[in-house]
């Protein structure tokens, strides 16, 4: 993959995928040819749009890794690519971006990380109420499904690892699976692992006062 230089306005123009640079995604089966972004130094993620085929344009997101933590991405990606449910946010490539000697997730757009919501911000526009118990239900049923496919989190006690969509809150950066246990077959630690999830989980809710319903 060819460098390229930031623009004025600091935006990345557009980057063609190639097979030995990434592995590429789909949407709506229509292949993903190409991608910019606005690349932050100071920021985990960045704002930017990708390109399919027939020319289409859709708004997406980027997480920012270290060169050196090509498999940790490559592992997020390959975990999260096996799930298929409303409370995870769908990501749909990794590649090595070049110009800034980083690799990146490419995700589905979101507003914000959780970690950047205000605590005095109310997300919920109408009933707080009712939001707040839509979410803890959402998320319950979305630690099921990825119990359900023999993966974990592990990071769900991180704010970063949950981002702020129009419809509430989705999970990002599932990397874990039975293969990492010491014992996959041992059943204690597999209800130990879920349970750390839903404790994780249950103690984001708490700082962010969504369980005071």
């Amino acid at each position: 993959m060819e460098k390229q230089a930031a623009s004025i306005d600091g935006v990345q123009k557009l980057h063609k995928l190639n097979a030995e640079d990434v592995i590429i995604g789909y949407v709506r089966w229509e292949r993903i040819i190409g991608y910019e972004l606005n690349y932050v130094p100071s920021q985990s993620y960045f704002a930017g749009k990708i390109y399919f085929e027939s020319g289409v344009e859709m708004e997406a997101r980027f997480l920012k890794f270290n060169k050196s933590e090509e498999a940790l991405v490559k592992k997020i990606f390959n975990q999260t690519s096996k799930l298929n449910h409303v409370g995870i946010l769908r990501s749909f490539f990794f590649a090595y971006y070049e110009p800034q000697n980083i690799w990146i997730l490419c995700y589905d757009r979101f507003d914000q990380l959780l970690s950047e919501l205000v605590d005095d911000e109310d997300p919920a526009t109408n009933n707080r109420i009712l939001w707040c118990r839509t979410v803890i239900r959402n998320l319950l049923r979305t630690l099921q499904h990825i119990h359900f496919h023999d993966l974990f989190h592990m990071g769900l006690e991180e704010t970063c690892n949950y981002v702020v969509v129009p419809s509430g809150i989705k999970i990002i950066n599932v990397q874990y699976s039975l293969e990492d246990l010491d014992d996959p077959v041992d059943p204690e630690q597999v209800n130990s692992w879920r349970i750390n999830n839903v404790k994780a989980e249950g103690h984001v809710k708490e700082k962010h006062d969504v369980t005071r319903i």
